[in-house]
């Protein structure tokens, strides 16, 4: 199993997260949200999954993917890459 992070943009989201459904993964996948301050609201949305190792996900308009053999900070550097961070939850 390889390591997927994907990021959508929050127009999409629902549209991504229906595909994913479609294909048989639960709901909510696209879950985290992100921003470029880190700051409501949220301009994206991220998810993490363990692909099979000859899955072969591609970037597609309003969604990039990266994949990797090992999970270690994978999230972090590409939603850095993109400019974003994870918005926290107000206290």
């Amino acid at each position: 199993m390889r390591s997927c992070v994907a990021i959508v943009t929050a127009e999409l989201r629902d549209e991504f997260n229906q595909r994913a459904e479609d294909v048989g993964h639960g709901p909510n996948n696209y879950s985290v949200p992100l921003s470029p301050s880190g700051a409501e609201p949220a301009t994206h949305y991220g998810l993490h999954a363990w692909i099979p190792d000859d899955a072969e996900p591609e970037d597609t308009e309003g969604r990039t993917i990266s994949v990797r053999d090992e999970m270690q900070g994978h999230f972090a550097e590409v939603i850095a890459d993109a400019g974003l961070v994870v918005i926290q939850p107000a206290d």
